[in-house]
């Protein structure tokens, strides 16, 4: 790829909640700084008490608090919570975990798939910003075994500008092929949008996830119109 997408990851402490991003990972004190709409599950306390991280989730900001997710030990254990700033301890990025090559510390024989997918994807990815999410970028940040050898790769793209067409069939082309399922969302200013239906050669309008929920679009970087009534 010829150019690099440009980065706004933020460097240094974090003072706004704004500094935050869908799929960064926080560590807090304790299941007694969340809030939520109901009571917290067991499982929430106990998946807490046994590592105090929460991975930011897309929704809508309230001042300084900061919408997050809690993952148990099944797919079916997801839980919806808010967390003020001020209780934020540290946050990892999926940027950080690209960038430091989190993946080349982890030698459980499970691994070995993912690993050598990352190390494939860093090569030809080294133009653009990107990382890790889902249970893979939970495990490099936290050292806790929650992939197995069924487990997908989940990517983000960080993209504050705009990439073309060609640029998008190009980095899908680069994880055709791997040995372990890849998914890859491309994030933009306004939400994501998932990379192969972007990628697509057809122009049509395909979905993105906002913080005020799904919208049709065709330009991941420009602001929906209003419907005319």
């Amino acid at each position: 790829m010829d150019r690099a997408i440009k980065s706004d990851t933020p460097q240094g402490p974090i003072r706004y909640a704004s500094e935050i991003r869908p799929h960064d990972l926080l560590w807090i004190s304790g299941a007694e700084v969340l809030s939520a709409a109901c009571a917290l599950p067991e499982w929430v306390q106990r998946s807490i008490a046994a590592v105090p991280v929460v991975v930011v989730r897309r929704d809508i900001w309230r001042e300084g608090v900061i919408p997050v997710g809690i993952r148990g030990r099944t797919r079916s254990e997801r839980f919806a919570a808010f967390v003020a700033l001020r209780e934020v301890r540290q946050r990892v990025t999926p940027e950080d975990l690209a960038n430091e090559r989190r993946w080349r510390e982890n030698q459980r024989p499970e691994f070995a798939a993912i690993h050598h997918a990352l190390e494939s994807i860093a090569e030809r990815w080294k133009s653009i910003t990107w990382g890790p999410v889902g249970s893979v970028g939970f495990e490099l940040a936290t050292g806790v075994s929650v992939t197995t050898n069924e487990s997908d790769l989940d990517l983000v793209i960080r993209a504050r500008e705009s990439i073309t067409k060609s640029e998008a069939k190009e980095l899908l082309q680069s994880v055709v092929g791997l040995a372990i399922r890849t998914d890859a969302q491309v994030e933009t200013p306004l939400g994501a949008v998932a990379l192969a239906e972007y990628a697509a050669p057809v122009a049509m309008r395909i979905l993105m996830k906002t913080c005020a929920g799904p919208v049709l679009i065709t330009d991941p970087w420009a602001q929906p119109m209003p419907a005319a009534v």
